[in-house]
């Protein structure tokens, strides 16, 4: 759904003046938001006070109402602030634990493959070859379009008997914009609440464990082909996130930060460990997803935002990140109950060149890789 701030308040029927978001700029009204139809709004007691909510989780802010409550935000100066439309909660209980001065954790970083980069050929016996790409797992057809209707995991539990190969289509040129700004939003926000540390996982870890999922139907010999064809496009790939944080590491000094990664399999035990206790239990298992190869991916994006807590026991944690990781955030945050405070500045997808489509989901040719001067 493509919707503004301004066609959400027509849409409700409420009138500008009555909302929160009277004195909003017109660039925040008409900032373009491409995300799930799932917005209500929150009675606050005042017909003036009237928020938008997106998934009943998190308010819907400009920049000013965040600086309103942390003025250390203004120290921000990447390309756009001033007129995103950001989604934030706890803010109140960052104040205080800055008031207090309690120590804060920062929990950021992106995704490190996008839709049409990665693209899985399964290969039949018959000679037929099936296209999947690899971040949505739905299956490619004439080229561009994805059917929603077949996933990989689906695909080849169906026709496991049937499968001859499995190969890779790496076509990802570099970091995108969008994936820039989720690390340069991450060391920026940490630098300027003066965090006591920044947590960037990614999620390569994540993405080895779906293939590992999904190739669990077929032969062993066939299972450890597929995965070594796999390793080196993941690990190429996080090795272009690394070297662009220790660029971010270097201009951001003041910020200490971890990474996590698959290759760092000391930090990856410590932190399977850790959230044991928060993560293997019936109830929030059952909560995760019905679809088996995203069983394990999920339960580490809902830990992540813990590491600061695993760590070092930091208590206060700000989610820094999409708006797309909104159903983590939430999940996460009623898995940890109890074990610290989580809070949320989300912030809006980004737009590639067509102005319509967000830099995730366009082809390769319109991602705009290398271009980070557009987050800058």
């Amino acid at each position: 759904m493509e919707k503004t701030l301004r066609q959400l308040i027509a849409d409700s029927g409420r009138e500008l003046e009555h909302t929160v978001y009277r004195n909003c700029s017109p660039k925040t009204l008409d900032f373009k938001l491409v995300s799930s139809d799932l917005y209500n709004w929150e009675e606050t007691g005042s017909p003036e006070r009237q928020r938008l909510l997106y998934k009943n989780i998190a308010a819907a802010v400009d920049f000013p109402m965040l600086t309103g409550i942390l003025p250390e935000l203004n120290a921000l100066d990447f390309r756009g602030r001033d007129g995103f439309l950001y989604f934030a909660a706890g803010l109140e209980n960052v104040r205080s634990a800055i008031d207090e001065g309690r120590r804060l954790g920062i929990k950021g970083g992106p995704c490190i493959f996008s839709v049409h980069e990665v693209l899985s050929d399964v290969r039949l016996r018959d000679g037929s070859v099936h296209a999947f790409d690899y971040s949505t797992g739905k299956m490619y057809q004439r080229g561009t379009t994805l059917d929603v209707q077949t996933s990989l995991g689906g695909f080849v539990r169906l026709h496991a008997a049937e499968i001859e190969d499995i190969t890779f289509r790496d076509q990802k040129r570099d970091v995108t914009p969008q994936e820039y700004a989720n690390l340069l939003y991450a060391f920026q926000v940490s630098a300027a609440v003066h965090a006591a540390l920044l947590v960037i996982p990614l999620p390569d870890l994540s993405y080895r464990k779906y293939l590992a999922a999904v190739l669990e139907p077929l032969d062993a010999p066939l299972r450890e082909r597929v995965m070594r064809a796999f390793e080196p496009i993941l690990y190429r790939v996080t090795d272009l996130f690394l070297e662009h944080i220790r660029r971010l590491g270097a201009e951001y000094p003041s910020v200490r930060y971890k990474v996590l990664h698959d290759r760092d399999r000391e930090l990856c035990d410590f932190f399977y460990r850790q959230r044991a206790p928060y993560i293997e239990r019936n109830r929030v298992l059952r909560a995760l997803t019905a679809i088996p190869e995203k069983v394990e991916p999920i339960k580490d994006y809902i830990s992540m935002q813990g590491l600061p807590y695993y760590l070092e026991g930091i208590t206060d944690i700000i989610e820094v990140d999409s708006a797309d990781e909104i159903d983590s955030y939430r999940k996460s945050k009623k898995a940890h109950k109890g074990a610290f405070h989580l809070s949320c500045i989300l912030f809006p997808e980004l737009l590639c060149a067509d102005g319509s489509t967000t830099v995730y989901n366009a082809p390769p040719d319109k991602k705009g890789y290398g271009e980070y001067e557009l987050v800058r």
